[in-house]
């Protein structure tokens, strides 16, 4: 099966997450090599690393995985990978010992662990199991705690395929009388789920709960996160007074570039995105970034997008050379490029004026009714 794929992609280019990638700490990179080039060279790995699986060339494999190690690490992923690779090649002893430091270094995927094909011959290994249940009983103690807030019910959820989540949605909210979904994308490095749950209560107001991920591997978006993303989906339909359609993506960073690429392998359905400090680029296969070609199909080209830049951010220069193409395939984007600000956070007092009209235009705005609802898929 595929592993796990980094999807960091501007934040190693633009911001550089400080828990991926530190230029000071002993033993990342080598001699003379930047933290950008660093990023990319983990980035263009993992690249060959997926074809590598599919040729099933599990030695190939175990090669790139050390490479990725010595590159960044603190990364858990090389060490997944490199104990699946060892799995198959009959190693054990050594499967183990990898998948032990995967997990010390943060890998709390006990679903993947406990379904991934090539970890099949541990299955029955005592080590294994004594792995199996620490991940299971440490990962419940690092849920992250959310604070009560005015105004808003908070429920919480822990569906058995997808990910651990908290919504905060009005009290009014009823069966007949749904709130749609603001699904909060987090950076790399960090939840800020924190700082975005404050906007709970302004959300509600204008119709939309925001779901935070209250455990997960926060360094990173990967493929397994986009695929627990529709049990989670489903789970949160269940819950009185919440719709799952069109949902909006809200991402910052590395969250935005994720919700950039979900949007372009399969908007369709999404209600909208709002995107601080993302830009419509992409890794290709040759591990160069490009600038994301637009979709084809007008239901997903229609999605509109909120977008707040800094000028003195690099990705800025791809959204200004990128927005009359957006604008004259009829993408509703609504974007601002604030002066002088770089790749950080930026809302403010007008910032979230702005946001309030944007959603206040979405919520009005009638559905399809026989439009699929949106479940996320990422281009293999």
């Amino acid at each position: 099966m595929c592993k796990p794929l980094t999807i960091l992609v501007l934040s190693v280019l633009f911001a550089v997450a400080p828990r991926l990638v530190a230029a000071d700490e002993p033993g990342v990179g080598s001699p003379g090599q930047s933290e950008m080039e660093t990023g990319v060279e983990f980035l263009r790995l993992n690249q060959r690393l997926r074809s590598l699986f599919e040729q099933k060339d599990f030695a190939g494999v175990g090669e790139v995985c050390r490479k990725m190690a010595e590159l960044i690490p603190r990364a858990p992923e090389p060490h997944y990978n490199l104990a699946c690779s060892h799995a198959r090649l009959g190693r054990k002893d050594e499967a183990l010992t990898e998948l032990e430091k995967a997990v010390g270094l943060g890998f709390e995927d006990a679903t993947l662990i406990e379904k991934d094909n090539d970890l099949a011959s541990l299955r029955e290994e005592p080590r294994y199991r004594e792995l199996l249940a620490k991940v299971r009983t440490e990962g419940e103690a690092h849920v992250e705690k959310g604070a009560e807030i005015d105004g808003v019910r908070t429920v919480e959820g822990a569906p058995a395929e997808g990910l651990r989540f908290r919504v905060r949605m009005s009290p009014s909210a009823t069966k007949d009388k749904p709130q749609r979904l603001i699904l909060w994308m987090h950076p790399a490095g960090g939840s800020m789920d924190s700082v975005v749950e404050l906007l709970a209560p302004r959300f509600a107001e204008h119709g939309f709960a925001l779901v935070v991920f209250t455990r997960k591997d926060y360094q990173l978006w990967n493929a397994s996160d986009v695929a627990r993303l529709s049990p989670t989906l489903d789970a949160l339909a269940a819950i009185a007074g919440l719709s799952d359609d069109r949902p909006i993506l809200m991402g910052f960073s590395a969250g935005g570039q994720m919700a950039l690429m979900l949007w372009q392998d399969g908007g369709a359905g999404l209600g909208g995105m709002i995107l601080d400090a993302a830009y419509p680029v992409r890794l290709g296969a040759d591990g160069e970034f490009t600038r994301m070609n637009i979709p084809r199909d007008s239901a997903t080209r229609s999605v509109p997008i909120f977008a707040l830049v800094g000028t003195n951010d690099g990705g800025s220069q791809v959204w200004k050379k990128m927005e009359p193409a957006f604008k004259q395939v009829g993408t509703p984007l609504t974007i601002e490029y604030l002066e002088g600000r770089r790749h950080e956070w930026l809302f403010g007092k007008s910032q979230f004026a702005a946001l309030d009209h944007w959603l206040d235009d979405l919520r009005d705005t009638a559905g399809n009714p026989s439009a699929p609802r949106w479940r996320p898929k990422l281009a293999e």
